[in-house]
């Protein structure tokens, strides 16, 4: 293997040396009988990781974030369907994922002053009602 960076573990080898600015080093580097150098098969790990992330700018799943996007300044659009008329959060297109993880109530809850709802409680006395009537809080009564 021409232009090789390491050797093989345990890689039998042939060199000659020269002097140099550097010292003594080899030239000429080649395997048993004049044969190419089988060459390291380890490689070096990457420093950088190349993370896809979304431009804001384009929209695009890309090594780059709006500040260093290419296509300039674009206007705000669907990352979806890419409609300048809504955003991606509004797109008709888009799975709702909080619906299907959403859960729904079993029965309607009366807020307080809303009587639109229907009021699955069952009937109070009357004094239970009076005393939950008087400021909001219940008082023990003894039936």
């Amino acid at each position: 293997m021409s232009g090789f960076r390491s050797l093989g573990d345990e890689e039998e080898v042939e060199f000659e040396c020269k002097a140099s600015d550097k010292g003594v080093e080899a030239t000429a580097v080649s395997g048993p009988e004049g044969e190419d150098c089988k060459g390291s098969h380890r490689r070096p790990m990457s420093k950088k990781r190349f993370r896809k992330i979304r431009c804001y700018n384009c929209g695009e799943f890309a090594n780059h974030i709006a500040a260093k996007c290419t296509m300039g300044p674009q206007p705000k659009r669907c990352h979806q369907c890419k409609s300048a008329d809504h955003l991606i959060a509004d797109c008709p297109l888009r799975e709702d994922k909080r619906a299907k993880g959403a859960a729904t109530p079993s029965h309607a809850c009366r807020t307080n002053g809303d009587s639109s709802l229907p009021d699955s409680r069952p009937p109070l006395d009357n004094e239970t009602d009076a005393a939950l009537d008087n400021n909001n809080s219940a008082k023990h009564v003894q039936p």
